[in-house]
């Protein structure tokens, strides 16, 4: 399972050969489970908010919060599903 951290530039174009647009369509098109959580509003890529729609399921945890009290039992749930 892969464990997606969201922020608001996830899935966009890096500065190096590999980036989180890459990894995200390694993940999509391998179908690999993954867990999004999700640490901003809205993604910039257009693409990224294509995969990655409303419709998943998802944590919010932004940026200077604390983690949030369900997020380990959450993983542990999806984890679950994937064995």
């Amino acid at each position: 399972m892969v464990i997606i951290m969201g922020t608001e530039t996830y899935g966009s174009e890096g500065t190096v050969k590999f980036s989180t647009k890459e990894e995200l369509r390694f993940i999509m098109e391998e179908e690999k489970p993954f867990f999004l959580v999700k640490m901003c509003d809205r993604f910039k890529d257009a693409g990224t908010r294509f995969k990655l729609t409303a419709s998943k399921s998802y944590i919010m945890w932004k940026k200077g919060t604390p983690l949030p009290s369900n997020l380990i039992s959450e993983l542990e749930k999806k984890y679950i599903t994937c064995i």
